[in-house]
């Protein structure tokens, strides 16, 4: 985001303030080229930025209760803040919400690929909208890339949209890398070590398992 609104001040991107169709500005492709490799130059980096503060670069299955809090956390905060400043586009976040945490919880136990795949489905409602608008404006997926490039580069688009836009993807990102990497227990598991059931080998947690019953007290 920040680097289309410098292209934008340096006159290789229009700055026209506004919804601004590619009919009104042809379509570029450079500029989208450049935004997406800085775009994927971000996800390579994310391991050098991780073990600079000194964190792992890719959360373990020891490390997923943590990582899922944090996730769920974030995503929380951040629907909290976009209620207060659109609530229409908080209504877009609520299933993302939902989704994520279902994706991300240690106790629910599915496959991997369901998982991630809950963890995707999160955007289907930000998707649909970019796909509304394309056909309301009889846009293709390049037109439409390039309308989104215009809105930052105008300026349409502030630094509290960006920063909330490029939030709700880094939790995606953080869901699905939680779901890819879950344990799953096996299906033999028995009880965690030194949990209590009612009656076995463990312990006993029946009547007088605290000391005599009053009526053996006094036998």
């Amino acid at each position: 985001a920040v680097v289309a609104r410098l292209l934008g001040f340096a006159g290789v991107v229009p700055r026209l303030p506004g919804a601004v169709l590619p009919d009104v500005v042809p379509v570029q492709a450079g500029p989208i080229v450049i935004l997406a490799l800085l775009l994927a130059a971000g996800f390579a980096a994310r391991g050098p930025v991780a073990r600079a503060f000194g964190v792992p670069a890719r959360p373990t299955s020891d490390d997923v209760p943590g990582a899922a809090a944090a996730v769920v956390l974030v995503a929380t905060l951040l629907a909290v803040a976009v209620l207060v400043i659109n609530p229409y586009t908080a209504l877009l976040l609520a299933p993302a919400i939902h989704l994520w945490l279902l994706a991300v919880a240690p106790e629910i136990a599915l496959p991997r690929p369901v998982l991630v795949a809950l963890a995707l489905l999160g955007l289907l409602p930000l998707a649909l909208l970019g796909v509304f608008y394309g056909a309301l404006w009889d846009l293709g997926p390049g037109e439409l890339l390039w309308s989104g490039v215009l809105l930052l580069s105008g300026g349409t688009v502030g630094i509290t949209g960006a920063v909330l836009g490029s939030a709700v993807l880094a939790c995606c990102v953080g869901a699905v890398a939680v779901a890819a990497r879950k344990r799953r227990p096996a299906k033999d598991e028995g009880p965690p070590s030194g949990s209590v059931t009612i009656r076995g080998p463990l312990s006993y947690a029946g009547p007088g398992s605290l000391g005599g019953t009053s009526s053996a007290i006094r036998r």
